[in-house]
């Protein structure tokens, strides 16, 4: 905001990300990226020999082992999550026009990543409608599936002084992107305080009624709860 940069964001989903990477190559790309043969050694005996279960009600399946994906929950997954990821994102660039690493020449950053949501940035909507298909193709080359039905754009900038909304309220400070995406802090702390408030809210009956429940555990939950929401309001 401070460089009054006005750029596009494309949010692709991924379904099942973590459950459908490819252990092999897993192993290659940590090698490439310079893990001893103990290291690996290591990956590989965490992933070797995992094995799911079905739940139908309250009924389980036998044990059956899995070949495929990153086991979710354990500290390596999404380390090396992370690591796969990069590599499918390397192979987008190089068969795109995009520049490795994801950097403008005016100093935007053309990708964010966090676990298996990934955006792209650009200047013009239209590179990046050319670019799903091709990120779309090389993901899928990684055994990674998007979800084009579910891709987002979102069109980030700051709007002139002189601007009215439909209200013909100054626009500057209430553009759209601040509220269909939550990427103004101001609307995602206040996103996130309503969310608590409607959980806090949700227990009400505990609160309020003789149970269990010590009178201090109450207490010591309402006084945590309020220090969120002002820790967060801050």
């Amino acid at each position: 905001m401070s460089k009054h940069w006005d750029f596009y964001k494309m949010g692709i989903d991924m379904s099942r990300a973590f459950d459908t990477i490819k252990r092999s190559k897993i192993l290659d790309v940590l090698y490439q990226a310079g893990c001893n043969e103990d290291e690996l050694r290591l990956v590989r005996i965490l992933l070797a020999g995992t094995k799911l279960n079905v739940r139908v009600g309250s009924t389980y399946s036998a044990d059956f082992e899995t070949t495929i994906g990153s086991p979710q929950g354990d500290s390596p997954s999404p380390v090396l999550f992370t690591c796969y990821l990069a590599s499918a994102l390397t192979s987008i660039r190089s068969h795109s026009t995009r520049p490795n690493p994801p950097v403008s020449p005016l100093g935007i950053p053309l990708e964010m990543e966090c676990a298996d949501d990934v955006d792209f940035i650009d200047e013009e909507k239209a590179t990046l409608e050319r670019l799903l298909p091709v990120s779309a193709k090389n993901l899928k080359d990684s055994n990674l599936f998007v979800n084009e039905a579910k891709t987002e754009y979102t069109h980030v900038y700051l709007a002139d002084t002189i601007e009215k909304d439909e209200d013909e309220k100054p626009l500057r400070g209430h553009e759209e992107w601040r509220k269909s995406s939550l990427l103004c802090s101001s609307a995602d702390i206040a996103a996130r305080c309503t969310m608590g408030n409607i959980a806090f809210r949700s227990l009400w009956k505990i609160w309020i009624r003789r149970s269990k429940i010590p009178l201090e555990k109450k207490t010591a939950t309402v006084q945590c709860h309020l220090c969120v929401n002002h820790a967060l309001q801050l």
